[in-house]
């Protein structure tokens, strides 16, 4: 016969039989078949098992969505029967191989597996009961299961929303004064509780904040560890998820060196456990031994929460931190707590109260401060400086060098050192100009602290204090140790038209960039963003 002739029967239709080949051969008849309506009868297409004659099912041969021999498009292959055909999942070319199809998936249109929550090609049945088309018999058994795995794979797995609030559990090595104390417990204080519910863990939990996290009902838990040259870190690290298998804790959160140096291998050997570590100053102040093991702690974490951009950009340059995993989190002021007012000088000396000018800090006296700049350039004023007063309210190694130098400068009647104390919004709104003189620092809460209270503030160029003050707006800068700056700026601020124009762009700065409530949803969408990567 030619190439256009029909069937051995003489039937026109498309499901008739052909002497082409089911490759396409030409001058190789294929192999007879046996007629499934008798010598001579016309070929019913083959139908899915148990489907009726009219059945969607029957008018598909192919039973997963394959086109029958009536709806092939042109320049596709025709097949003898729907059974030589190539198998819609293997792909190979059965032969004479005769398809047995099961019923469609009535009840899920579409082919939706059950609580998988979208679209899926219908999953191979063993055989056993009606679950969709079954694999060639040439496939063994083994061969069959994986081709079950991988139709299974393909459907799109809904992940279960967490319980809300999720537990969040926090680490600081002290709950006494500090930087981080206050971070934390700012933060722990300030958290939505219909989102997340803070818990605090400590080798050391007293102390003026452990007292507030304890009067707002904050969890505490001792850490039993006194030395990381000893087994306390094994048996802190079991303490440590033990907790949080008991408390469905989701995220743990190192504030300081030392618990980040602990948390962030702890951590990773709990089950579904997210890590956050903390870079909250230069990382080149550390010891040789802490910065290679901070480098460890990097790639353990999945997140590293900074304060500033100059320390990412630091720890990144220098120290190799992945600059991915750095979250950007500026530090917070209770803005209720820290807020402008009129000068109140109550809290002075008597002999204070009249100057036309007080300057002043609130810090920790310690080296790195450069109070001894201060000092310098308070006496360099001249005779203007006569009727100024400078204030330093805090405690440190450095206050009997400070008070000598004040001596030998002959300004000590004109300087005030008051002890460490509470009472810190009180002190601020009684200085005029605040000046901050740190060789190193990250993101100074002291000079944000006066900057909500309305002080005219004076910073060193140096880590995020640029970030912080806008220069000449609301703020002023000066290099660090250089006394001679600093002194032109003091003299400047002696104006109080400039002072008042710095100071209150100052503190809305301070509010609409700095609050607490920003600080707090920042890690909220930290601690979000984290959580929905279920990996």
């Amino acid at each position: 016969m030619g190439e256009d002739d029909p069937g051995a029967a003489g039937d026109p239709r498309p499901g008739a039989h052909s002497t082409r080949g089911p490759r396409g051969g030409s001058g190789q008849p294929a192999r007879s078949l046996p007629d499934p309506a008798g010598a001579g009868g016309a070929a019913e297409p083959l139908r899915p098992r148990g489907a009726q004659s009219g059945s969607p099912a029957a008018r598909s041969p192919g039973g997963l969505g394959r086109a029958g021999p009536d709806e092939l498009g042109p320049g596709q292959p025709r097949c003898a029967r729907p059974s030589l055909a190539l198998h819609p999942l293997c792909g190979r070319n059965r032969g004479a191989v005769r398809s047995r199809l099961g019923p469609p998936r009535v009840d899920q249109p579409g082919g939706l597996a059950a609580g998988r929550g979208g679209p899926t090609a219908p999953l191979p049945s063993d055989g056993r009961g009606a679950g969709g088309p079954r694999l060639p018999p040439r496939l063994s058994a083994v061969s069959q299961r994986k081709q079950r795995a991988r139709l299974a794979l393909r459907a799109p797995l809904s992940t279960p929303a967490l319980p809300r609030p999720v537990p969040v559990l926090l680490l600081v090595r002290e709950l006494n004064l500090g930087g981080c104390e206050r971070d934390l417990t700012r933060l722990a204080l300030g958290l939505d509780r219909s989102r997340f519910t803070p818990h605090v863990a400590s080798p050391h939990p007293e102390g003026l904040r452990a007292d507030e996290l304890r009067s707002a009902g904050v969890p505490l838990f001792r850490l039993p560890l006194e030395s990381f040259l000893s087994a306390d870190v094994w048996r802190a690290g079991r303490a440590l998820l033990r907790y949080c298998r008991q408390h469905g804790i989701r995220i743990v959160h190192a504030w300081d060196i030392p618990m980040t140096l602990f948390a962030a291998p702890a951590g990773r050997c709990g089950r579904d456990l997210k890590v956050v570590t903390a870079q909250l100053s230069y990382r080149g102040f550390y010891r040789g031994w802490e910065q290679k093991l901070l480098w460890l702690t990097d790639r353990l974490s999945d997140r590293v929460a900074v304060n500033c951009q100059t320390v990412i950009d630091d720890s990144v340059e220098r120290f190799r931190m992945p600059r991915a995993k750095a979250a950007l989190i500026y530090n917070g002021v209770d803005t209720a707590a820290f807020r402008p007012g009129p000068r109140n000088r109550s809290l002075l000396p008597d002999s204070f109260r009249q100057a036309s000018l007080v300057i002043g800090t609130v810090c920790a006296l310690r080296r790195e401060k450069s109070l001894e700049t201060i000092l310098e350039a308070f006496a360099a004023a001249g005779p203007a400086q006569r009727d100024w007063r400078l204030v330093i309210v805090g405690s440190g190694a450095e206050l009997g060098k400070l008070q000598a130098l004040s001596r030998s400068l002959g300004v000590e009647a004109l300087c005030h050192f008051e002890p460490q104390t509470a009472e810190v919004p009180a002190w601020l709104k009684a200085l005029d100009v605040f000046v901050l003189s740190s060789t190193s620092e990250s993101f100074p809460n002291g000079l944000l602290e006066a900057m909500a209270c309305g002080c005219a503030v004076v910073g060193t160029r140096i880590g995020g204090v640029p970030e912080m003050i806008e220069e000449g707006r609301s703020g002023l800068l000066f290099p660090v140790g250089d006394a001679s700056r600093l002194r032109e700026h003091l003299v400047r601020l002696a104006d109080p038209a400039l002072r008042a124009d710095l100071a209150s762009a100052g503190a809305q700065r301070a509010v609409e960039r700095f609050s607490a409530e920003r600080f707090c949803q920042a890690y909220e969408d930290l601690y979000d963003e984290l959580l929905a990567d279920r990996k």
